[in-house]
């Protein structure tokens, strides 16, 4: 059986998905990024729930509809990489901006959650 501090260790070895993730509900589709996609739509559900969200539409939606009627998707996944000197965030915020143009150019309902 792991002991405690082995788990701790498996923890921080696991890799976490790192990308640009969207977040549905009806014909609204809401776009962001993050280094542990998971995490940051959590954080944003949590804000939702105490309704201190600074996205006025995106709190608005929640409101209307419930946490139940939302679809989470990682859509863009960014890869670690060997070279440790990678600004990550960097990385992400042209990749959503990039993402956002050619979503936009397909003609989708798209907002930035932040």
């Amino acid at each position: 059986m792991d002991t405690r501090k082995e788990l701790k260790e498996q923890y921080k070895k696991m890799k976490k998905p790192m990308g640009i993730f969207t977040v549905s509900v009806g014909d609204k589709t809401f776009i962001d990024s993050g280094v542990d996609v998971r995490a940051k739509w959590n954080r944003h559900k949590l804000i939702l729930s105490m309704n201190k969200h600074e996205n006025k539409n995106l709190q608005k939606k929640w409101d209307e509809s419930g946490e139940k009627a939302f679809q989470f998707e990682l859509i863009s996944e960014l890869k670690p990489q060997e070279d440790k000197d990678i600004n990550y965030r960097k990385e992400l915020n042209l990749l959503l901006e990039m993402t956002i143009e050619e979503m936009r150019d397909k003609g989708l309902n798209l907002e930035r959650i932040s």
